[in-house]
């Protein structure tokens, strides 16, 4: 987790002729978002796809798959004023950080896709850059799942690859 960006950047380092794209998610992004001046320093056209459900996704999925739902700490628009049991996102506030905000601060390139439609274009964008990072953030429902997943406190024995 936060590894990500680091690693797209040292392999673009390394191979400065290939093409790089680091896939992200928004929590784990923001554990090493400041190597983004790295990138943006030494000129690195790599990919960044940030896949974004406004929450520490990983963690609300143990807690939606393995503690009744019973959500703490995860979703990235809480605030203090938000009601203890949160079940829907309509009236929440907006999501921190706002990324085209920090791409801004960063002079980086990004892209919002919110619709299937539209990653084929922000791709060809991307590619067009040449020497700085691009910030292609992907707007994913909040309850998208990850697997395979390990159960608690269990080996990789136990993988679990889906909902089963």
């Amino acid at each position: 987790m936060g590894f990500g960006l680091p690693a797209a950047i040292g392999a673009k380092l390394a191979n400065p002729q290939i093409p790089v794209v680091a896939i992200v998610v928004d929590g784990g992004f923001q554990m090493n978002v400041q190597e983004l001046a790295t990138a943006v320093i030494n000129g690195l056209p790599i990919i960044i796809c940030l896949l974004n459900n406004c929450w520490l996704g990983n963690i609300r999925q143990w807690q939606e798959l393995y503690y009744g739902k019973r959500y703490q700490s995860t979703c990235l628009r809480r605030r203090s004023t938000c009601p203890k049991q949160c079940s829907t996102m309509q009236d929440c506030p907006a999501y921190v950080p706002d990324f085209q905000k920090l791409a801004d601060s960063y002079d980086i390139r990004h892209k919002r896709i919110m619709n299937k439609e539209d990653i084929d274009d922000a791709f060809v964008f991307a590619m067009q850059q040449t020497d700085t990072p691009t910030l292609l953030e992907f707007m994913i429902t909040e309850e998208e799942n990850v697997y395979p997943i390990i159960l608690p406190g269990k080996d990789l024995s136990t993988v679990k690859f889906g909902k089963e």
